[in-house]
């Protein structure tokens, strides 16, 4: 499907596959949370049949009004390739914007592309620093996950001054 469909026929398939009216209603007068709601619901499947990319053409009209989980979104969608040509820069870019906002996920999933290097040199102390943002708004098994791979970096790859300088940094930018 072309990212340029227009709005009339990406309505009429929302309709058409039984998506609330009024979260089509919302998403067709331009609200981002609706659009990126739709774009979710097509992404995962989640009460209608799975379609990537009737999902990216959702998630871009939220992205394009700085929408913080669509941005995070589309950051996924790139580094997984799910509906568009794997992409590491256009990866970290959604990534970073969404991070910036303030957005758990995107942080955590930041700090493993620069603990893992990808799409940008390995940097152990920078992941450290995605992680610890992203521990603070984190829950359940997701802060398990952060919280296990920010103490596996201290374990393996970071002296204990280097963690506590870090911890220090990141209180002063609060």
């Amino acid at each position: 499907m072309s990212a340029d469909m227009d709005l009339s026929t990406l309505i009429a398939r929302a309709r058409e596959a039984g998506l609330s009216e009024l979260t089509i209603d919302a998403a067709e007068q331009g609200h981002a949370d609706a659009q990126c709601c739709l774009g979710q619901c097509y992404m995962t499947g989640d009460g209608i049949e799975e379609d990537l990319g009737q999902a990216l053409t959702w998630l871009r009209k939220a992205v394009e009004q700085g929408h913080a989980d669509a941005q995070y979104g589309m950051g996924v969608s790139y580094v997984r390739g799910d509906g568009v040509t794997q992409d590491s820069v256009q990866a970290l870019t959604w990534l970073r914007k969404a991070a910036e906002q303030g957005h758990a996920s995107a942080q955590f999933k930041l700090g493993v592309c620069c603990r893992d290097g990808f799409g940008i040199l390995q940097n152990y102390e920078d992941a450290y620093r995605w992680f610890l943002k992203a521990s603070v708004g984190l829950t359940g098994e997701a802060k398990a996950r952060c919280d296990k791979a920010k103490s596996d970096l201290e374990r393996d790859h970071l002296t204990q001054s280097l963690v506590c300088l870090i911890y220090k940094s990141a209180a002063a930018d609060e």
